[in-house]
């Protein structure tokens, strides 16, 4: 569950941050998009979403971890996270 959480955000984040940086630069769709403004709509899509991911992959390495056996579940690894850290 906490490997899924991670990529169904990091996909779900990186896309939408790119749709909506390409409606504004393209003035919904009226103009075409340069590769350069392409290009960097890319990678700033790859920051928000390492950004916006990162509990979650700190989850998920948790869960994996040698010390994964103190969590009952995702739920409770986060609960944990959020209480003591």
């Amino acid at each position: 569950a906490a490997t899924a959480m991670k990529q169904g955000s990091n996909q779900g984040l990186r896309f939408m941050w790119f749709n909506e940086y390409k409606r504004i630069i393209t003035k919904d769709g009226q103009e075409p998009i340069t590769p350069i403004k392409s290009l960097f709509g890319g990678m700033s899509a790859g920051c928000f979403s390492t950004l916006g991911n990162n509990p979650f992959d700190v989850v998920k390495t948790r869960m994996q971890g040698t010390k994964a056996a103190q969590y009952a579940n995702t739920a409770d690894c986060f609960k944990q996270i959020l209480a003591k850290e």
